[in-house]
């Protein structure tokens, strides 16, 4: 923790009744994990406890923020001559107490009494404490309620069989997660033990909201949205979950496609800032890196906690600011059983209805599942009665969100502005390579192509792209009278046959063979042990699928909702079709979440002798780049991969060595003249004479020019005219002296037409485009070659240089439509030099569908 952590420790706890002074200590060793102790000083004539303490701590603070000790004292120790605080002799009592009689402390409380712990239950907390670095633990508390995690679990797992003798799998912590639990789990002779049943209406009725006296403030809603309509595109967002899979798409839509100001709550991990984590997870889902804007504000806080885990001055100024709601946090795991989900899901939705009601109403717009029903229902209609099939949800993911709609569907009763969003499998975008990696589809994809066989089930592959999914709601937001009330399915009722997919897998050169469920099943274990992912399959294939029959029993859902907003905004839901999934296996592969395919496809057998060729790709560490070099090596010539990067040029020509395509990396930096000509040198005496150039490298800033950013503007110049320069140089007369080559410049379709926010970009790509026609019509009958390709938007991390977020978000239209892949360019530089010699492609415009000049 850090000295602002240790201050909001101290302020939370002095908030607690009965305490008189305290404070917050971390002893450890510098570089090493804390221990957080609290000294407290109860007011006169109240005991405290361990266990109460942390109770209600749980309830205001982060896990790793709750102190690991409460240490009671007659006084706070101070030095007598300055009045601070005496921290040797703060240091000396907790040394004291951990040689003495050490530091865990088990409580065990039935029926509201204190009673003894059991001897497995003082040794399963031992593990417990050693493994999550806590000493006061209560024998009710869940693992994964204070610190466990799935890695963690097989830890405990490991450790408790060896410690006890026996052999418990992971499931049955997540079904277990309390010592006592585990406790009764490990003693019983059958390691068995039936879950508790959940009386869900039971649990619903103590979480209800009254909403007492909130006519007056909901129509003083209704009347401010009557005399300002366009609030909710202008006005303020509080965003939950915006570090989760639809959350991250959600922000990127308000902020491409609204003029919102975006609070998003944040949960701080003891290593990165609210800031970082919503950085992070855009990296990890496929979007852009995140630039900070003014228009983003990241709040650290929680769902679960009172006050959002804010402090109260912060909470009530929000519940002033904030315009409208949008609620898409949630624990998304459908192993873990109800306890361990509750607090994100339940009393974290709890919190939110009450932020909603606090001050002035604010919309919800609550992002639900399909799973609050059980599967095998038919066309399940928006305002089904969902209570009539609470006994039959399965997993404790599906129970919890089933009582947080609930509480929601209340607050529809009382009048609240709220709507509901039933998502079922939220799929990869088709905008940008990325995907959930820990989405059920994708596991199973993964499993596929890993082993290289299939199971043979009768499994209609369901899912909606996240960036469709994203749009829908980001509209409705902005247009409440569509979507106040209502429910909407966003669950794909055009699907996929996985027979057809595991073709379309052979068809883009994997291979897959087809065998039995169980089979594959124990392929997927094996292979498990190995491999992460094939891990967490195997993992969801014990607990969650159980059998073959899981695949063949899922529900269907009517959409009448949906359909009316979809006539009105004029778009269609997105069909499972083979081309959807072609798209997303490219991407995929691309950036190393699938395997790459062993065999080539769908490359053109060369006109020409391109077979053995040596071609130059310059900024082939990515992007274009990469693409381009991929669809020549496979085609069959010998490619030099050229770039900064050496370790990813590497692990590049490595993938294509294992296709049987031949590709060298050479490391070159395209603005060092001298370093490029000595490359070439060295290239033409080891690989051979070079056949054709690429020069691809190139840079790019989105850019008003007011800012008048030269740095940037010579950086530009610099990479993308010089450095085509300095390659040019070193290559053309060894071509023009044996009569033949070709020289391919990758320009832009801003070489066409001049972009606003890419002045000076468009600039160098128009210079390129003016030197290669010269240069053409100089070399006509000199037997060489050129041509200018001229990509628009295509997926590559130039996009990811962002100087200029006010500029990129005006002028920037990539992330808007479906933009064209790195293959997309490699197969046009592979048409255009598989042409006879007597036959020259002098140029190629490619450009996005629905972006054209």
């Amino acid at each position: 923790c850090t000295q602002l952590d240790i201050l909001a420790v101290r302020t939370n706890l002095m908030e607690l009744p009965g305490i008189l002074s305290a404070c917050i200590q971390a002893f450890g060793p510098e570089g090493e994990d804390k221990t957080l102790v609290a000294f407290i000083t109860p007011q006169e004539n109240v005991t405290l406890s361990n266990r109460d303490l942390r109770l209600q701590l749980k309830k205001r603070l982060p896990f790793y923020m709750i102190p690991s000790r409460f240490i009671i004292l007659d006084r706070i120790p101070v030095v007598e001559a300055t009045g601070k605080l005496d921290q040797k002799a703060l240091a000396a009592i907790f040394s004291t107490l951990q040689a003495q009689a050490g530091l865990l402390e088990v409580s065990k409380v039935v029926d509201g009494q204190d009673q003894p712990v059991t001897p497995t239950e003082l040794r399963i907390a031992e593990i417990w404490s050693e493994l999550l670095n806590l000493y006061v633990l209560d024998t009710d508390e869940s693992y994964f309620d204070v610190g466990g995690h799935s890695l963690l679990a097989a830890a405990l797992t490991s450790r408790l069989n060896e410690l006890f003798g026996i052999n418990i799998s992971i499931a049955s912590i997540f079904k277990h997660p309390t010592i006592s639990a585990q406790a009764s789990l490990i003693t019983s002779s059958s390691y068995s033990m039936a879950s508790d049943k959940i009386d869900l209406q039971t649990e619903l009725k103590k979480l209800l909201i009254y909403y007492n006296g909130i006519d007056l403030s909901v129509r003083s809603f209704w009347q401010t949205v009557y005399l300002n309509p366009n609030k909710f595109s202008k006005g303020t967002v509080l965003l939950t979950g915006a570090t989760g899979y639809v959350g991250c798409f959600l922000l990127q839509q308000l902020l491409l496609h609204t003029e919102t100001t975006v609070y998003c709550l944040v949960r701080e991990s003891p290593e990165k800032s609210p800031l970082e984590r919503i950085a992070q997870a855009r990296e990890k889902f496929g979007l852009r890196k995140f630039v900070p804007t003014e228009r983003v504000i990241p709040l650290k806080g929680d769902v679960s906690l009172t006050y959002l885990g804010l402090s109260k001055d912060v909470y009530n100024s929000l519940c002033l600011d904030v315009d409208v709601v949008i609620h898409a946090a949630a624990q998304v795991n459908l192993i873990l059983p109800f306890p361990a989900l509750y607090n994100t899901n339940v009393l974290g939705t709890h919190n939110v209805l009450l932020f909603s009601a606090k001050s002035k109403i604010k919309p919800i717009h609550y992002i639900s599942t399909n799973t609050v029903f059980p599967s095998g229902l038919h066309d399940v209609k928006e305002n089904e009665d969902m209570s009539q099939f609470c006994d039959q949800l399965e997993t404790g993911y599906g129970q919890t969100k089933w009582l947080a709609e609930q509480q929601v569907l209340a607050a529809i009763e009382k009048g609240l502005p709220v709507a509901v969003y039933r998502c079922g499998n939220v799929g990869g975008s088709r905008l940008v390579g990325g995907w959930n990696p820990a989405d059920f589809n994708l596991y199973m994809l993964s499993g596929v192509l890993k082993t290289g066989f299939a199971p043979d089930v009768k499994w209609q592959v369901e899912l909606t792209p996240v960036d469709f999914v994203s749009q829908i709601i980001t509209h409705l937001v902005c247009n409440l009278h569509e979507s106040v009330g209502k429910i909407f399915h966003l669950v794909n009722n055009n699907t996929l046959s996985c027979k057809k997919l595991w073709g379309l897998f052979k068809d883009l050169g994997y291979s897959v063979k087809t065998v039995p469920y169980n089979e594959w099943k124990i392929l997927v274990s094996k292979e498990g042990k190995k491999d992460t992912q094939l891990f967490q399959l195997s993992q969801l294939l014990d607990n969650l699928v159980k059998d073959e029959n899981y695949f063949s029993s899922e529900s269907t859902y009517s959409q009448e909702n949906l359909i009316d907003v979809l006539k009105k905004m004029g778009v269609s839901y997105p069909e499972v079709t083979s081309e959807l999934f072609t798209q997303y296996t490219e991407n995929l592969s691309s950036v190393g979440v699938l395997p790459q395919p062993r065999n080539s496809r769908n490359i053109m057998k060369p006109f020409g002798q391109l077979k053995g060729k040596v071609v130059v790709v310059t900024g082939a560490s990515s992007g274009i780049g990469e693409g381009i070099a991929r669809t020549l090596a496979l085609a069959g010539a010998r490619v030099v991969l050229a770039a900064r990067r050496l370790d990813r040029l590497q692990a590049i020509a490595d993938t294509l060595s294992k296709s049987g395509a031949e590709a060298v990396p050479v490391q070159l930096d395209v603005c060092n003249a001298e370093q490029v000509s000595t490359c070439i040198q060295e290239i033409e005496s080891r690989v051979g004479p070079i056949d054709v150039l690429v020069n691809n490298a190139g840079v790019m800033f989105y850019q008003f020019m007011k800012k008048c950013d030269l740095a940037k503007w010579q950086h530009m110049v610099n990479v993308n005219i010089t450095g085509t320069l300095n390659c040019l140089s070193a290559v053309l007369g060894g071509m023009i002296g044996r009569g033949s080559g070709h020289i391919v410049n990758i320009t832009s379709d801003g070489a066409r037409k001049p972009f606003p926010g890419l002045a000076v970009y468009c600039g160098t790509k128009y210079f390129v485009h003016c030197l290669s026609g010269a240069l053409r019509s100089e070399l006509a009958t000199s037997g060489v070659k050129v041509i200018d390709i001229q990509p628009g938007d295509v997926t590559s991390e130039i996009h990811n240089h962002v100087s200029d977020p006010e500029a990129e978000l005006q002028f920037d239209w990539s992330t808007k439509v479906p933009i064209l892949k790195p293959s997309d360019v490699g197969e046009a530089v592979l048409y255009a030099l598989s042409q006879p010699p007597y036959c020259a492609v002098n140029e190629i415009l490619l450009q996005p569908q629905q972006l054209p000049l």
